[in-house]
């Protein structure tokens, strides 16, 4: 299974990256976004160091989950139109009350 994370150098993000490691999530594939600043950095994730990508108009093809960890308006922006295949779990609050939504707890 491929997981994305986008937000991957922020504290969520990083938190994100921490429980999958700990628990041993199976992630064939571990694909790390971020802001055009962090672009390019390393992080370490079972034993190995993923390096960061610039989020890019096909993202939403790269994974098969994706943990989204940005700031609520950057949270909209990105997936206010979103109607790609692969499984989002947004951490902000912005589609919490949006009936069309699942709200996971």
């Amino acid at each position: 299974m491929r997981i994305g994370i986008i937000g991957a150098t922020g504290l969520v993000g990083r938190t994100t990256l921490k429980i999958l490691e700990e628990r041993g999530f199976p992630a064939s594939e571990l694909i790390l976004f971020a802001s055009q600043r962090s672009a390019g950095e390393k992080i370490p994730f079972k034993g190995s160091q993923v390096e960061v990508m610039p989020i890019s108009d096909n993202w939403d093809l790269l994974a098969d989950i994706f943990f989204c960890s940005v700031a609520d308006d950057v949270a909209q922006e990105l997936l206010k139109d979103y109607k790609g295949e692969a499984w989002v779990i947004d951490k902000s609050k912005v589609f919490r009350l949006d009936p069309k939504i699942p709200l996971v707890v």
